[in-house]
């Protein structure tokens, strides 16, 4: 017997994003802009370019609900 569960991503919309004002020692918030999905994902931030991405520690969290990026303290 097994177990068979489908799932889908769309595309991620690929446009220039506005730039992000934020003084040094402010937090932040990015945010994903999460496409239309079914099943589970796993949510990550490239950092400047692939496969670099962004590692989670006490300043930064990756919401794995909404995929937005929070930054507590900009540095």
């Amino acid at each position: 017997r097994a177990s068979l569960q489908f799932a889908y991503l769309d595309h991620f919309k690929v446009h220039t994003r506005s730039a992000v004002s934020v003084r040094e020692g402010q937090g932040v918030v990015l945010l994903c802009g999460t496409p239309t999905s079914s099943g589970d994902l796993t949510y990550a931030w490239v950092f400047n370019e692939y496969p670099y991405f962004v590692q989670q520690d006490s300043r930064r969290f990756v919401s794995q609900q909404t995929g937005n990026l929070y930054i507590a303290k900009v540095e």
